[in-house]
């Protein structure tokens, strides 16, 4: 066991730090940055810095950050989400988003690895992160798929860049599309990548926009738990097509994902004590940013520029489609204000 502790105490203490970096930027009002990606980017710097030499007896711990604490994080994702808040946004926001995850999903695989000529599992991880929820779904499926690191980083990056540009520019868009505030709240919640950004969002425009984007978001996120089990069944398939035509390999069940629809079973129907919830969704933060500081002490910078430009040219285009699908859909099915 003593062998874990080094990295461990490592990402714990730089969890840490993001975390506290990420309070004090969010109180000068530079809201909707993320822990996880802070402890990605410290991990980053030590891990390309001369300090990378006393990494060398974390391995083992940084594996385990990486690897299971991942696992629980994912689980503990769930939180965020109740049945009773999918119910709220009715069939016109589920289907809205199931619509939005799919055809990101299809597409920015089929683009990426036929026209972009990227790696399959860098262009499953930047496709997962536009449709589903950021740096957190980039995070899901990397077990599922087991990519090279670096092509994990690559993804997260995009994601991060993509939900900035967007936080930054949607309120400036609002009195531009002529869109009901509900009607505009569906478009930021199906389009963008972070629950958070999704939150600054939607509390530029009012509170109202804040809670109905967020609903539409969350729907998107509860699609995680299903795209992890057909991702992983159509993985496998395909590393069995590739080692053997005749014989098919073990399918891998991601059992974590099971663990995420339980908690939000248990979320929306079990009472749990205010206190009680908001800390387990700290300690679920705090888990998160322990796997990404985790995969970032195991990057080298040098391995990402070959393949990062590419994969933010599949990020932008995806991002683009978003934005015309959710509109052209919102001005056809969205129930009027």
């Amino acid at each position: 066991m003593k062998q874990y502790w080094p990295g461990l105490v490592m990402t714990f203490i730089t969890s840490i730090v993001a975390i506290a970096i990420c309070r004090w930027l969010n109180q000068q009002g530079w809201l909707g940055i993320s822990p996880l990606m802070l402890g990605l980017i410290i991990g980053l710097v030590i891990a390309n810095s001369p300090l990378h030499r006393y990494l060398d007896k974390t391995h083992i711990g940084l594996q385990f950050a990486q690897n299971k604490l991942l696992r629980l994080g994912v689980m503990l994702f769930g939180l965020h989400i109740t049945v009773q808040q999918l119910i709220a946004v009715g069939w016109p926001g589920i289907g809205l988003a199931a619509v939005m995850v799919t055809s990101v999903l299809v597409v920015g695989y089929f683009v990426g690895t036929r026209i972009l000529k990227l790696p399959s599992e860098l262009a499953l991880l930047t496709a997962s992160g536009s449709a589903i929820c950021g740096a957190a779904a980039v995070m899901a499926v990397d077990p599922v798929i087991k990519p090279k690191e670096e092509y994990t980083v690559v993804a997260v990056a995009t994601v991060v860049i993509f939900g900035t540009i967007a936080m930054f520019g949607y309120p400036l868009l609002f009195p531009l599309l002529h869109m009901s505030t509900s009607a505009y709240a569906a478009l930021v919640g199906s389009t963008v990548h972070e629950v958070a950004q999704v939150v600054v969002i939607g509390e530029s425009i009012s509170p109202q926009a804040a809670n109905i984007a967020v609903i539409v978001k969350l729907a998107r996120v509860m699609l995680l738990a299903p795209v992890l089990l057909i991702l992983s069944y159509l993985w496998q398939r395909r590393l069995a097509r590739q080692a053997t035509q005749t014989q098919r390999g073990k399918i891998t069940i991601p059992w974590f994902a099971f663990g995420f629809i339980a908690v939000v079973l248990l979320n929306g129907y079990l009472p749990l004590n205010h206190g009680l919830r908001e800390g387990l969704l700290q300690f679920d933060t705090l888990v998160l940013a322990m796997a990404m500081s985790a995969l970032g002490f195991h990057t080298r910078l040098a391995n990402i520029r070959a393949s990062s430009a590419k994969a933010l040219l599949l990020a932008l285009g995806l991002f683009m489609m978003m934005i015309t699908i959710s509109s052209t859909l919102i001005h056809f099915f969205w129930p009027a204000a």
